[in-house]
């Protein structure tokens, strides 16, 4: 009996092993396989991203008036207005700047050489220069009739000019227009004032 036990006991195991290893080669055998697609998903090379859009600048060509003095550049650009004479011509040229070449700007569907410009007229923005350019000859007007009517509308007398209303407004509208010549200015191409074509970058 001890015989058959010995001779049993490696046969069973046998079995036992045979059972175990045959069950458990399907098991292994899904734990290796992949999900349908799984496998081209993971050898496949990852997609690029987008890269956002360049935005390029080309540079603008400008007018670039070089002269001494706290501003030492005015610049005139494509759409701005520009104000000039010619040389050997008294004509005042004014005009919306159309075309900036590397020699020259076009206005008038004309292009104007810089070599051929004699001045550059250029208009003061200060403010008080503008106001008063304009408001002190009205306030001289203004109070010169106000001054010598006031005796008619009250009934006080006839109209009469009064030196003091002349004095004051005389004033005023001198001081007007002395603003209104500082308020334009004019510039004369030479070795210290030069108009030259730059560019934006």
């Amino acid at each position: 009996m001890a015989d058959v036990r010995k001779l049993v006991w490696p046969v069973l195991r046998l079995v036992l092993l045979g059972m175990f290893l045959g069950s458990g080669s399907p098991m292994f055998g899904q734990i290796r396989q992949t999900e349908p697609g799984r496998e081209n998903l993971l050898t496949a090379p990852a997609p690029k991203k987008a890269l956002p859009p360049t935005v390029s600048f080309q540079p603008q060509k400008y007018l670039a008036l070089d002269k001494p003095g706290r501003m030492k550049r005015i610049r005139f650009f494509v759409g701005n207005e520009i104000t000039f004479r010619l040389k050997g011509d008294p004509v005042t040229y004014h005009d919306v700047i159309a075309a900036v070449d590397d020699s020259s700007f076009t206005i008038f569907g004309t292009k104007v050489p810089l070599r051929e410009v004699d001045r550059i007229v250029v208009r003061n923005q200060g403010w008080f220069l503008n106001q008063g350019a304009a408001l002190l000859p009205l306030a001289g007007g203004i109070y010169f009739l106000a001054d010598n009517l006031n005796p008619v509308l009250s009934g006080d007398g006839g109209f009469a000019i009064h030196r003091g209303s002349v004095v004051v407004g005389a004033g005023l509208v001198g001081a007007g227009l002395i603003l209104r010549i500082f308020q334009v200015r004019q510039h004369k191409m030479n070795k210290r004032k030069q108009l030259r074509v730059l560019e934006t970058f």
